[in-house]
């Protein structure tokens, strides 16, 4: 398997797919926490999982899909660690797709509907569909799809209406956000006004509203942004070429890498006002001084007129922010959560493309964190528990597909490689005199 396809099938940590807090719960008070609750920073309930048995291993998870207007229920029903049976709930329907017999494919297919709700049996099949890409939306399609084509070999016209009917209903209660966005982003190249595409974007992306973390948008040409897509500034400023964004899937992704940026520095701030007396507008204007300060006299001028509170604030921030390593683990976060989170810019199902993507976004992230690790760097606490989780899987790996993990590194480390000219990065032992 190549990198690429490997790097789609990879399992990431709570800490990228949520990007906000996790809540504990002992439902049962028995001095152990059975259930999980994953917030938005913007409070947004986004996914819980449940651990009734209490060991360590949730037996039911649900994520609530925003931009697609799907819940989506995962179960292990009889602790094996595998997943029995997968509902996804949209709109009147409830598709249910189970695994009777722990073969590692499905074996029957239900749709529940009711005017009220989603508890009556409508339709049932006994099915044989692989695993395959059943922990995203689009299995759906998928399943539904491969459904019509059977029942179209099959020669049964009532039952291939039916699966197309039901494809189409999929599409539009979850495509309708899309929809949406798809006008307003049509309508923003028209008329070179992004604000409102932004606001509906952080929302159906579930991020901070721009009164929890205000944004201006600056538009730039495509000399100016260098060949990056998007860029942040002074942490409240988004800066992009219109013209680079040629689809909403292009926007989508690169609002999302960025939207990830506003989220770090907000961290920042609140590490930073645990500790000091700090207003969001005043972290900013500290955030500009520093980043607009080129030399030692400015910064020592500038350290002489601050208080004694504000000049503690003024020297963390200003390692924060021009520490090379802090830089290099913003990055690899922004990478993998986008490869977290492939599916949700891309509307139709097409393996290659989304391999593709995916796999590109992995290799940016695990090459950012090899330069890391070769700095020897240091890693802020909300780090910590991603790290932890990247290193976990890449040991897995290297034990069990030991030729994968070679195929892996080997691309990785070429990437590490042109991103240490690009960035003029040094080693520890480089940045030793002779």
């Amino acid at each position: 398997m190549s990198p690429l396809a490997w790097a789609d099938k990879v399992l990431l940590s709570k800490e990228f797919k949520y990007k906000g807090y996790g809540l504990h719960f002992d439902t049962n008070n028995n001095g152990q926490p059975d259930l999980e609750e994953y917030y938005s920073l913007s409070d947004v309930l986004l996914g819980k999982e449940f651990d009734n048995n209490e060991d360590g291993k949730p037996e039911k998870s649900i994520d609530y899909f925003k931009i697609r207007n799907v819940i989506i229920y995962t179960l292990d029903t009889n602790n094996d660690e595998s997943t029995d049976e997968i509902i996804f709930e949209l709109g009147d329907r409830a598709y249910h797709v189970i695994d009777q017999n722990n073969d590692n494919s499905y074996d029957e297919f239900r749709i529940y509907s009711d005017p009220k709700g989603r508890n009556t049996l409508i339709y049932s099949e006994d099915i044989a569909f692989p695993k395959d890409n059943d922990g995203t939306i689009y299995f759906v399609i998928d399943f539904l799809k491969y459904a019509e084509e059977k029942a179209h070999q099959n020669m049964d016209a009532a039952l291939r209406r039916f699966y197309k009917k039901e494809l189409e209903h999929w599409n539009v209660v979850t495509l309708a956000k899309y929809r949406e966005l798809e006008t307003l982003f049509q309508e923003a190249k028209r008329t070179k006004k992004w604000e409102l595409l932004l606001d509906k974007t952080r929302e159906y992306l579930s991020y901070p509203s721009n009164t929890f973390i205000p944004i201006t948008i600056e538009l730039k040409t495509h000399e100016e942004m260098g060949g990056a897509l998007g860029r942040t500034g002074y942490a409240s400023i988004l800066q992009f070429c219109p013209e680079d964004f040629t689809t909403l899937q292009d926007w989508l992704s690169t609002a999302d890498h960025e939207l990830m940026h506003f989220v770090q520095g907000y961290r920042a701030f609140l590490m930073m006002k645990t500790n000091l007396v700090m207003t969001w507008n005043e972290f900013l204007e500290l955030k500009k001084i520093i980043l607009l300060t080129t030399t030692m006299e400015q910064a020592e001028e500038i350290l002489k007129n601050l208080s004694e509170d504000k000049k503690r604030a003024y020297l963390a921030l200003n390692y924060i922010l021009t520490e090379q390593n802090y830089k290099l683990l913003c990055e690899m976060e922004a990478y993998f959560s986008t490869a977290w989170r492939f599916e949700t810019y891309f509307t139709e199902f097409n393996e290659e493309e989304l391999e593709q993507f995916s796999g590109t976004q992995y290799i940016e992230a695990l090459a950012h964190l090899t330069l890391w690790s070769n700095m020897n760097g240091k890693c802020a606490e909300f780090f910590s528990h991603a790290l932890h989780d990247i290193v976990e899987l890449l040991q897995s790996m290297k034990r069990n597909s030991p030729e994968e993990f070679e195929d892996l590194t080997r691309v990785v480390n070429q990437e590490a490689e042109r991103l240490k000219q690009l960035y003029h990065i040094k080693t520890p032992s480089e940045a030793q005199p002779k």
